[in-house]
């Protein structure tokens, strides 16, 4: 990790913790059969409707129907802190990552920034760049309340979900909002307007997710950072630790192929400290039946 990145990887750890993928011959004949065409790779700006997403996709599907990996930044996104766990995961399976809009190098998109305009952006995403489901869905802190929403309208099109150091419905609306702690609220007034308006709708998108129906039976891996470092992140009583390790052994319990896993030698970059325990957890997921 460069020094650009260090700096906002630090920022998220003091201000966001726990906040937060043959042509025939000449003349016809003797052609071979159809293969599938070479998946695109690399970034590329995909317009989802008036304005246009950023899209980093590498690897190779197999062409068996394995799915493709969907990662999902956390908050204060100002770097894809996936972009070198990416490279890792397209050795075995192909992977993708993106910025939602107005963050990153993806344009505005409308407002409210909320769980489900996410969930509908990342979908046009995915289908107007080509990549097919099923997805197996692996979001960082925040990011879960998106996923979790994408997962809920569009069930159909998720395999399963790796969630990497989560903030959880349930630890969103007991703790109170980062936004009562005078320096981290004067802090993100000052970020630019797509990152500001996460934020916002948090609250009114973990309430949702409280009272929608269960998930679908879907494999969900649950990690959580749990070095000496991380555990002394937490500061009552604006952060809970004890709530935030329940609420991550209370999703794995509500599927019937849960799991919940402490990964005692990284912090909340589980897939920076430790890339092989998220590795291990995808590759679970995938072969479950």
């Amino acid at each position: 990790m460069n020094a650009r990145q260090q700096m906002f990887a630090t920022m998220i750890t003091s201000v966001v913790l726990p906040l937060f993928a043959a042509c025939a011959d000449s003349d016809g004949a003797n052609a071979p059969a159809p293969t599938p065409a070479p998946q695109p790779e690399g970034e590329r700006m995909i317009d989802v409707g008036g304005y246009s997403l950023a899209l980093r996709c590498d690897g190779q599907s197999d062409g068996h129907g394995s799915p493709t990996i969907i990662f999902e930044n956390g908050a204060m996104p100002f770097v894809d802190v996936f972009e070198g766990f990416r490279q890792q995961a397209t050795q075995q399976w192909r992977a993708c990552s993106y910025d939602r809009a107005g963050t990153g190098k993806s344009e505005p998109g409308p407002a409210p920034r909320d769980a489900t305009t996410i969930a509908d952006e990342l979908d046009r995403l995915l289908a107007a760049a080509g990549e097919r489901p099923p997805y197996v869905l692996v979001p960082l802190s925040a990011g879960a309340l998106y996923s979790l929403k994408y997962t809920h309208q569009y069930p159909q099109n998720v395999a399963g979900i790796v969630m990497v150091d989560p903030r959880l419905p349930a630890y969103q609306l007991a703790v109170p909002s980062v936004l009562d702690d005078p320096e981290k609220a004067a802090l993100i007034a000052k970020l630019p307007e797509g990152y500001r308006l996460e934020y916002e709708p948090w609250n009114d998108d973990a309430r949702w997710l409280l009272d929608a129906e269960p998930l679908p039976d879907i494999p969900i891996a649950v990690l959580t950072a749990n070095s000496p470092e991380q555990i002394a992140n937490f500061k009552s009583p604006l952060d809970d630790r004890e709530l935030w390790l329940q609420s991550h052994a209370d999703l794995a319990a509500s599927v019937p192929r849960g799991k919940h896993t402490l990964i005692d030698d990284a912090g909340h970059m589980i897939h920076q400290q430790n890339p092989q325990a998220v590795l291990d957890a995808i590759a679970w997921v995938i072969e479950q039946p």
